[in-house]
């Protein structure tokens, strides 16, 4: 039982966690009426795997392309969370 419990006790928190950060982004989120927000980072995120698909060369599936996805997505929260 003590084995259980030491195994999923790193799961828990991380998923507490996670559900503390979602709650405060979807209040926040609604405060600002922005709704389809999920949408415009998706197509953000696609942006960038494409700019480091042409510009740099990266395939499919590279780290250079998930890189470049997250690193226009993070540009574009950030942009997100200054508008008012």
């Amino acid at each position: 039982m003590l084995d259980t419990v030491q195994f999923l006790a790193p799961p828990l928190v991380a998923c507490t966690t996670i559900l503390g950060l979602l709650c405060y982004l979807g209040m926040h989120v609604l405060k600002r009426e922005i709704i389809f927000i999920d949408i415009a980072l998706a197509q953000i995120a696609a942006v960038g795997a494409t700019f480091a698909h042409v510009y740099l060369g990266s395939g499919e599936g590279s780290v250079g392309s998930y890189l470049f996805a997250f690193a226009f997505t993070v540009a574009a929260s950030l942009f997100f969370s200054q508008i008012d």
